[in-house]
């Protein structure tokens, strides 16, 4: 009797290349996919925490501007909320992340956001219908001033 475990040849076989290459079309436009959503759910993260780290910067600079010797309370704020929320949330909140944070603040202004998103100035914008509390918010105008892809 003949041994009929012959070890498969790989020869090329009809429709083989037209496999293959719907295989690599595949796989391609799975990866395609993967990383649209990486970068979507990238920019969407960054848009959170930026909405989250405006209001943060905005206490910082509110305690200390108020006159001189709140601005040297606003340094000890700085090291205590480092300190408290680097123990609370990990390394994202180094004295230097708040001094971003409250740059951030600094640089989008409520009015400069709302300029940002529509390209409209804050006057006119006012005498438009007005929103909820929840549409008001400055936090949700940033999250829009970074759009997904």
């Amino acid at each position: 009797m003949a041994n009929r475990n012959v070890e498969r040849t790989t020869e090329h076989q009809p429709g083989s290349e037209g496999r293959e290459a719907a295989l690599a079309t595949a796989i391609s436009d799975v990866a395609t996919i993967v990383n649209a959503a990486r970068v979507s759910a990238a920019r969407t993260v960054n848009a959170v925490l930026a909405s989250a780290y405006w209001p943060v910067g905005q206490r910082i600079v509110e305690f200390g501007q108020s006159d001189r010797a709140r601005a040297e309370y606003e340094v000890e704020l700085i090291a205590k909320l480092a300190d408290e929320l680097t123990a609370q949330f990990g390394l994202g909140f180094l004295r230097q992340n708040l001094q971003y944070m409250r740059r951030l603040f600094l640089v989008f202004s409520p009015g400069r956001i709302g300029q940002l998103r529509s390209g409209i100035s804050a006057r006119s914008a006012e005498s438009q219908i007005r929103q909820t509390s929840s549409g008001e918010s400055v936090a949700l105008s940033l999250v829009d001033a970074f759009p997904r892809p």
